[in-house]
């Protein structure tokens, strides 16, 4: 969100806790008005101590847009900035699209972007030019996410997304369980492997087409964590350290975590990749260490075909083969209309960081998904290690291919490690 030439500054009225009473502000507002901007209250006329000090004195009441309230002052709604205390105004500036920065926490805004605590955290500079309360350190070949917001996630998931010319994946976090799984859009796609869609009427591949539609293909990303029986959800909530990584040398989407699941913690590190030199094959590297417990802890992996193409409503997709044996997943589907094929292999290789292999188990497999549990007890500080190699081939190939071609490829790939 640009925020640039702000001229106006409102601030919303929080009669629980009054911005001049604590955190910073009368420094902070001392410190705007220094810049030469002006400031306004947002309050109706009865609410107790919405008195002065302020430029303007703005009451909602009787106004259905903000933006009409704003000319009032004399001030283009775009050179203006809420400072935002409830989710009232929050939906409100939202809906008109004006420039907010909102005070509170993920637990009060879990939708919000440009969340801040303390007035203290805030240089008025950078809110003037850029609305941000912090900067990400300058780095000329990484790109770097600091801190778990869940509605940022479609955001981030498309900076961190991980393509070589052949095929793409978004990052979506791994973990099907969290605050961040709500606001994910997983996407996995492959150069030239589309859907037709025809005008209404027509049904077949011998009507006019209207367009061709990239598919989103199989969510082949997941990976859950099961802590002594227990599945571990990652909120911002329960996450002590967090931070996630692009090295644009290496191509190469590195995360690490640790996180609180009830009085146990546990650091997370995943690297994603796909390869540039071998273009049909990605990888996940999963790993996991309790950091102050010992116990079981298991890695369910899974591959669920029923995503989503927004064109089409599905996926577009229809699955002819998709199966679960030991530490492999096979799947064949065929594009609905345009009749492409495609085969995939996902190969699993997982072993503690003593090289004792994890044990296989609840191997199930439905309509739309298969998954597989990988499991160890371990010490605390002992690591568990999942790698994840998957292998892709379509029709758009010039090379022939079949089932087998993919369940080769993931296997010496897995092999190489």
């Amino acid at each position: 969100m640009d925020i640039k030439n702000i001229k106006l500054v409102v601030f919303e009225h929080d009669a629980a806790h009054p911005f001049a009473a604590d955190h910073g502000f009368s420094t902070f507002i001392r410190s705007l008005r220094q810049e030469g901007l002006q400031t306004a209250l947002l309050a109706r006329k009865t609410d107790d101590g919405a008195g002065g000090g302020y430029d303007f004195h703005l009451d909602p009441a009787g106004h259905p847009s903000l933006k009409s309230l704003i000319a009032r002052t004399g001030y283009h709604w775009f050179n203006v900035l809420f400072f935002v205390s409830s989710q009232a105004l929050l939906d409100r500036v939202r809906r008109e699209n004006l420039k907010r920065i909102v005070r509170g926490t993920v637990c009060d805004f879990p939708s919000a972007d440009n969340l801040f605590a303390d007035f203290s955290e805030l240089d008025p500079r950078t809110v003037i030019e850029i609305g941000r309360p912090t900067r990400l350190q300058a780095d000329p070949w990484t790109l770097a996410e600091t801190e778990l917001i869940p509605a940022r996630s479609p955001y981030w998931e498309s900076i961190f997304s991980a393509c070589n010319g052949y095929m793409g994946l978004r990052a979506s976090h791994p973990e099907t369980a969290g605050a961040a799984e709500a606001f994910a859009t997983p996407g996995f796609f492959i150069n030239g492997y589309y859907g037709i869609e025809y005008p209404e009427g027509y049904t077949d591949r011998y009507g006019p087409c209207k367009s061709q539609i990239m598919l989103n293909l199989i969510d082949w990303r997941r990976i859950d964590l099961i802590v002594d029986g227990q599945l571990v959800a990652i909120s911002p909530q329960n996450l002590t350290s967090y931070s996630r990584r692009l090295d644009m040398r290496t191509g190469l989407v590195a995360r690490e975590l640790v996180c609180r699941h009830g009085d146990k913690e546990i650091r997370i590190e995943e690297q994603k990749l796909v390869s540039m030199t071998r273009p049909h094959c990605a990888a996940i590297l999963y790993r996991v260490t309790p950091l102050n417990f010992g116990g079981t802890v298991t890695l369910r992996s899974g591959l669920k075909t029923d995503t989503y193409t927004q064109q089409f409503g599905t996926t577009g997709l229809k699955t002819i083969r998709l199966a679960a044996e030991h530490d492999r997943f096979d799947f064949v589907g065929e594009a609905e209309v345009s009749g492409l094929t495609m085969t995939a292999a996902v190969k699993h290789t997982c072993r503690t960081s003593d090289s004792r292999p994890a044990a296989v188990g609840n191997t199930t497999t439905t309509d739309t998904l298969c998954q597989t549990d990988f499991s160890a007890r371990l010490a605390c500080g002992e690591t568990l290690v999942l790698e994840k190699h998957a292998a892709f081939y379509t029709d758009v190939d010039p090379e022939p291919y079949d089932l087998d071609s993919a369940r080769q490829t993931a296997t010496a790939t897995a092999g190489d490690g």
